[in-house]
């Protein structure tokens, strides 16, 4: 659902059906993103385990599952970025890969994300018993937004507003969702560890 909202609506309009043509297309990881954050959400609910750290789990996992993502993205030639004379750039000679053309080099993006997930991936895994649940969560949505704002000024895709693209319009609206939401959970921890220190003040007093 992520994927078609990004396309032009009117071919979805007229023939609805298209929503499901996932042989057309359809792969957009921040649809991902959302719905496994949905999915903790509701399966750390009814298993009554702390949301918080199933989705710091989570998180390490994405990393980790993204990097093996991105091989295949090289292999296919479906994550490139814009034509380059860099000698980082990679041509697509198979007729079979995704490349719009086999004889020119081009950027090679899902290398740069590729090398971005193990980076994110050896930052969560050095801080998984170091900082407070939800923490590596937000390190990770927060670090791999960055990296989508900062790959897509060579990845291939059309700008939709102020010349930024429609990855990295969603990659603000994540990062100002995910400050909001962390200083409104940092907010009621403060106020429930001040409460608990009044109550065990209190009974001391007496």
């Amino acid at each position: 659902m992520y994927y078609v909202i990004q396309q032009p609506l009117g071919p979805f309009l007229s023939q609805p059906w298209r929503v499901f043509a996932v042989w057309e297309g359809g792969m957009a990881f921040y649809g991902a993103i959302f719905a496994v954050v949905i999915v903790i959400l509701v399966a750390g609910w009814r298993m009554k385990i702390s949301i918080l750290k199933f989705l710091d789990v989570g998180a390490i996992f994405a990393a980790l599952g993204q990097f093996f993502g991105r091989i295949g993205n090289i292999i296919n030639g479906d994550v490139i970025g814009y034509p380059t004379k860099s000698p980082l750039g990679v041509i697509y000679a198979n007729p079979n890969s995704f490349a719009p053309r086999h004889d020119i080099a081009y950027q090679p993006a899902a290398v740069y994300e590729a090398l971005i997930d193990v980076l994110l991936f050896g930052i969560l895994w050095t801080l998984r018993n170091k900082v407070k649940p939800g923490m590596l969560f937000f390190y990770y949505i927060i670090g791999y937004s960055i990296s989508q704002i900062i790959v897509f000024i060579w990845r291939d895709n059309e700008a939709v507003f102020l010349g930024l693209k429609q990855a990295q319009l969603t990659a603000i609206g994540v990062i100002i969702a995910a400050v909001i939401v962390f200083l409104v959970i940092f907010m009621r921890q403060r106020k429930l560890k001040a409460k608990v220190e009044t109550v065990e003040t209190a009974k001391e007093a007496e």
